[in-house]
């Protein structure tokens, strides 16, 4: 079967057309015409593997990995790097047509994508490997090289092959200013470690959502976070890459300033609010005690006017307290905030923040804002997912 490439979409696949309908796969590039063979149809959906390349697209590349093929670590491997800006701009900017006016400020990616780049990662363990998934499978791509994550991470990858007892189903690594935390996860009971860690390793074992520290001493380990030094346990959620948090953190203060009253929903251990707080008081909810607990403990240790509570955002809850706020940040993860949007008539902030790092649930969610006397003044896109089928948005929405 015969077909040309229209576009990636939003996870990385590409949609292509043929003589026997639409066909997803991929690998694909937008422009190319391919020989492909269709292993499942479904809903009137093929889905296909490249067999031949027949003429490429003139922004298909030859991948630097060598796992690109198969792995599923990364989905734009064969796109040059320089239209990767363009392709994920587009997937926001379609995400959240129906609430663009003449007056919203659009602001595309404009970096081109990098490797190297990523501080968080989970590898899963086999054999005595640590690798990645294959693309729709729980099979391991046994790794030579992960181009994609930070060299200190793949060292430790590298270092740890061979060493870790069999019960280990998968490593998760978190690259912080002064170490990394490194969780062995598993379903089993932890057995005995007999492992020397490196000087900057934090280790752990996790059972379930249980997580237990596998040193005698317990080593703190920070992010910096526009000048603050910010504790991060293993359990908390930072944001993949470095150098886009701070671009995160830099337009958040940007459309803040001047606020004396902000409200962090979904708050984490305070990644957003906390650099916030040294000019204006915060509050903040998060649904995980253990992030709510490390959000205040940073914030008392570095003096600030900020207090946080655990709240279950997906549900219903009053928010009495959270209202009137010259900012609210909603930071939410992939389901969104929709719970939250529906009580917007209540909470009444001046200027709403959104990050979404689901496009679908952010737009939904935008569509709510804006049915609440809400306009989208500016959106921007953030690639914190370099050469991945992913992409965050970034709202900032003011009172009709």
């Amino acid at each position: 079967m015969i077909v040309h490439v229209d576009k990636i979409l939003v996870g990385g696949e590409a949609l292509a057309h043929g003589d026997e309908g639409s066909v997803l796969l991929a690998n694909g590039v937008p422009s190319d015409q391919l020989e492909v063979e269709c292993i499942q149809k479904r809903r009137g959906m093929h889905r296909a593997v490249i067999k031949k390349v027949q003429h490429a697209s003139p922004i298909r590349i030859h991948p630097a990995c060598q796992h690109a093929e198969t792995c599923g670590g990364c989905a734009l491997q064969y796109v040059a790097p320089s239209e990767h800006a363009m392709i994920k701009s587009a997937w926001v900017h379609d995400a959240f047509q129906s609430c663009l006016s003449v007056h919203t400020l659009w602001q595309p990616i404009v970096e081109e994508a990098q490797f190297g780049r990523r501080r968080r990662i989970r590898f899963w363990h086999a054999e005595g490997k640590l690798g990645l998934r294959r693309r729709t499978s729980h099979q391991q791509v046994q790794l030579e090289h992960c181009l994609i994550c930070e060299p200190r991470l793949e060292e430790l990858r590298v270092l740890l092959q061979g060493q870790l007892p069999v019960q280990v189903q998968s490593v998760q690594m978190c690259l912080l200013a002064d170490g990394v935390h490194v969780i062995l996860e598993s379903h089993q009971s932890c057995p005995e470690i007999s492992m020397i860690w490196p000087e900057d390793v934090q280790p752990w074992w996790r059972k379930k959502q249980h997580t237990i520290p596998l040193s005698e001493q317990v080593m703190p380990l920070h992010d910096w976070v526009d000048g603050l030094l910010i504790r991060v346990g293993p359990d908390d959620f930072i944001q993949n890459d470095a150098v886009g948090n701070q671009a995160l953190l830099a337009q958040l203060k940007t459309w803040s300033e001047g606020a004396s009253f902000i409200v962090d929903l979904f708050s984490g251990v305070g990644n957003l609010s906390l650099p916030l707080a040294q000019n204006a008081r915060v509050l903040g909810a998060e649904l995980h005690i253990s992030s709510v607990k490390a959000a205040s403990s940073n914030a008392k240790r570095l003096g600030l006017d900020a207090q946080y509570r655990v709240l279950n955002l997906f549900e219903s809850v009053p928010l009495y307290d959270f209202a009137g706020a010259d900012v609210l940040i909603l930071d939410p993860p992939r389901r969104g905030a929709k719970e939250v949007c529906q009580q917007l008539g209540s909470l009444m902030p001046k200027k709403i923040i959104m990050v979404s790092c689901d496009i679908a649930s952010g737009a939904r969610d935008g569509q709510i804002i804006q049915q609440a006397g809400y306009v989208l003044k500016e959106l921007k896109a953030l690639d914190l997912f370099p050469y991945a089928g992913h992409v965050e948005a970034l709202s900032l929405w003011e009172r009709a």
